[in-house]
């Protein structure tokens, strides 16, 4: 296993973690901004009205994309794990 291998193993893990953090954190962006707005014109500052939101909509895109997420990441898996095995077939 060379040095170049493990670096593009490291790249496409990283690149795989961005594609998956991605549409979580900016959803929740885009709908905390929208609560800031609406806490900010209505004088609300209830701890609950940001946290609660940004909960549901994160737990939607869970649900709704937890499928893709579990099939991106179990590709990735079988992929390095199948590569490793075919590089040192003595070690495990």
């Amino acid at each position: 296993m060379t040095v170049d291998y493990v670096l593009d193993i490291l790249h496409q893990m990283m690149l795989l973690a961005g594609l998956l953090v991605l549409p979580l954190l900016g959803l929740g962006m885009a709908i905390g901004l929208l609560v800031a707005i609406f806490q900010a014109a209505t004088h609300l500052q209830e701890a609950t009205l940001n946290f609660l939101p940004k909960l549901l909509v994160v737990g939607g895109v869970l649900f709704f994309a937890g499928g893709w997420y579990l099939d991106r990441l179990l590709i990735f898996t079988t992929t390095v794990l199948t590569e490793v095995a075919r590089i040192a077939p003595g070690n495990f």
